[in-house]
């Protein structure tokens, strides 16, 4: 169990408020940047001038030299992404001995590359040039949120535990807490799932929640549905949140959509505008999820064997993990469902409108908005609260 390692989260403490202090000076100078930057130059010794404003021709000659450099850099780094691509694929041996190796030629460098991705994304996936420059972009870690947020989930305790097990190992069981909250992905996926989760079920309507085709497709959004609205609402209440632990960034002016393409984007996902609908004078554009076409299915398929094989093997089991898990008791995060399980939560699939017990409060409730974690429900006195779906109960007509 974890409990045995016992960890020392207090390890120089002096380090990581140094480390603070500084970071929040880095951050009130990017307020200013310019002026902070000059500042900075001076005070080295520089002699600081402003230059002349340049001429128009001068304008056009460096916006021709920008557009060649660009291409020139385009082209080398295509050149780059296929070398790596066509490069072998290294043995453990070899590439734990190219990952210890300081100098490194070309060739050994792109050898390192190609067996790291094989690594990343299983050796039944053909490491393409396309792979090579998404993976440089920050895919992997977009497939990883999405894979431990949907269909890998049941085992996102245990990696995270494995994480944990690995920085103790190397540390000595010190952990400097900015790598180590880092390094865990049960708190940020929690809060993408409290916000975006209802977004991925296909087959409903996004205000009503009618049957439809199985095909995510044919869910349509518009700013002005209830449930974006109450995403919007719980995302500006929590942006500090959103941006310690998701990195994103929601001001006052971002419209229910723009948020939810926001978070979508942390899964390398987006909304899809297919027009503008409804009667003259309230059209507004509506949006559909569509399912990835870009191979992460494959990937998640090896993931999912992977994590299954490596289960088996290991002694430590879910269950006893959970008292050190960062996710609560009430995530879905958490054990996987048998069918029957699955089925008596899809018939709780609450939509605005839906009439409800609260299980704390006697009376009925109607529901105003969902996420599919959270509801906004309100009584008959008008009285609104934001609860838990499963503090909540259909009525039954």
């Amino acid at each position: 169990s974890l409990c045995d390692l016992d960890l020392d989260t207090n390890f120089q403490p002096e380090s990581l408020n140094t480390w603070a202090k500084r970071g929040c000076y880095i951050n009130l100078t990017m307020q200013n940047y310019r002026s902070s930057i000059v500042e900075g130059l001076i005070a080295e010794g520089h002699f600081v001038t402003v230059p002349n404003q340049p001429q128009a021709e001068d304008n056009n000659s460096a916006a021709e030299v920008e557009t060649q450099l660009k291409q020139v850099a385009q082209t080398k780094y295509q050149a780059e992404c296929s070398q790596v691509a066509e490069a072998p694929i290294p043995t453990d041996s070899e590439y734990q001995k190219l990952k210890d190796k300081r100098a490194k030629t070309k060739e050994e460098r792109w050898i390192e590359h190609k067996g790291n991705l094989v690594r990343r994304y299983g050796s039944d996936i053909s490491i393409t040039r396309e792979l090579v420059a998404k993976d440089d972009e920050g895919w992997y870690s977009q497939l990883l949120s999405h894979y431990y947020l949907t269909v890998g989930r049941p085992y996102l305790i245990e990696r995270d535990s494995r994480q944990i097990r690995a920085i103790a190992h190397t540390n000595r069981n010190r952990l400097w807490l900015p790598d180590f909250n880092r390094s865990l992905l049960s708190t940020p996926l929690r809060l993408l799932e409290t916000l975006i989760i209802g977004l991925l079920k296909p087959g409903r309507t996004a205000e009503m929640g009618e049957d439809t085709s199985p095909i995510a497709s044919s869910v349509q959004y518009r700013g002005s549905d209830r449930n974006l609205g109450l995403i919007a609402e719980l995302a500006h209440a929590n942006q500090r949140e959103l941006k310690t632990f998701l990195g994103l960034t929601i001001v006052e002016s971002d419209t229910p959509i723009k948020i939810v393409q926001k978070l979508l984007s942390v899964l390398g996902l987006k909304l899809t505008c297919i027009g503008r609908l409804g009667s003259r004078g309230q059209r507004e554009r509506a949006y559909t999820y569509k399912a990835p076409n870009d191979g992460r299915s494959e990937i998640f398929a090896h993931w999912l064997q992977r994590d299954s094989a490596f289960i088996q093997t290991e002694s430590s089991t879910i269950s006893n993990l959970s008292s050190v898990s960062t996710i609560g008791k009430d995530n879905n995060l958490s054990q996987p469902m048998d069918p029957k399980t699955e089925r008596e939560s899809n018939q709780h699939d609450f939509q605005p409108g839906s009439i409800v017990e609260w299980l704390k409060v006697k009376g009925q409730w109607i529901v105003q908005a969902t996420t599919g974690i959270v509801a906004k429900i309100r009584d008959a006195y008008g009285q609104e609260v934001l609860v838990n779906t499963q503090e909540l109960k259909v009525c039954q007509e």
